[in-house]
């Protein structure tokens, strides 16, 4: 009977280690397809950009805006499956964090352009002084993008998203609000988690990689997440980051 408890034993664990590899293997070769997938994408964007540029008829210019909106979508998606692939291989998303006297300007840019593709929701922006900030531009714009996003497509739609940021004692927080179904207590725990969704029984937008990258980025910086949610209130995401622990590059 040991013997064979021994053997049951190995045999589990040479499966385990079989998985454990073939798992790895999928996550690079996710990283390897991504990162090949941007020169044509970059090509496609490119040259509707340079389409638009030219006097066309309405219907080719309509065309051709999809297609430049569509490709920059694709390209959205790659670089979420990218930095999904960049954290789960341990090398986690990379930031260059730099004294920041932009930053506002750079958060109302990211507001902007989400208003853009959605016209006919309400954002409101309310930002402080952030002038002391040091961070990585790019990523807070990137993860301000996912939040945002996050809030239009399972907030409520005829309800304003709010944006905030500011400093206090100390500490850079940027948060984004949405009124509408509250996320369940169940749900709560495993939002960060890849591939996860706010609301159980709506559609999946996107590849539900949103909200763990904007986790991985608050990580990075040595600040953190944090999210409330009540029928009263609606959900509020936060990201926090004592400035003190970010240095500059």
């Amino acid at each position: 009977i040991q013997i064979e408890s021994e053997e049951s034993y190995q045999a589990t664990e040479a499966a385990l280690l079989e998985e454990r590899e073939v798992a790895d293997l999928r996550e690079q070769f996710i990283a390897v397809l991504g990162h090949d997938l941007r020169n044509p994408l970059f090509a496609i964007t490119a040259g509707a950009q340079l389409l638009l540029r030219k006097p066309r008829g309405d219907k080719a210019r309509t065309i051709t805006e999809h297609i430049l909106a569509s490709g920059r979508r694709a390209t959205q998606l790659v670089e979420d499956v990218l930095d999904f692939a960049r954290g789960r291989l341990g090398a986690g998303i990379s930031i260059n964090p730099q004294p920041c006297p932009d930053l506002a300007q750079a958060l109302m840019h990211v507001v902007d352009e989400v208003q853009r593709v959605h016209p006919q929701r309400q954002i409101q922006l309310r930002i402080g002084n952030l002038q002391d900030v040091v961070c990585d531009r790019e990523r807070i714009g990137q993860l301000l993008s996912n939040l945002v996003s996050n809030a239009i497509n399972h907030g409520e739609s005829e309800g304003a998203v709010t944006v905030t940021a500011n400093v206090s004692d100390g500490v850079f927080s940027l948060s984004v609000h949405n009124l509408g179904e509250p996320i369940a207590p169940q749900v709560l725990g495993q939002l960060f988690r890849p591939f996860s969704r706010p609301v159980a029984g709506k559609s999946r937008v996107g590849l539900g990689l949103g909200l763990y990258i904007a986790d991985q980025i608050a990580r990075a910086h040595g600040g953190y997440m944090d999210v409330l949610s009540t029928a009263a209130a609606g959900t509020l995401f936060t990201f926090r980051l004592p400035l003190a622990a970010v240095n500059p590059a």
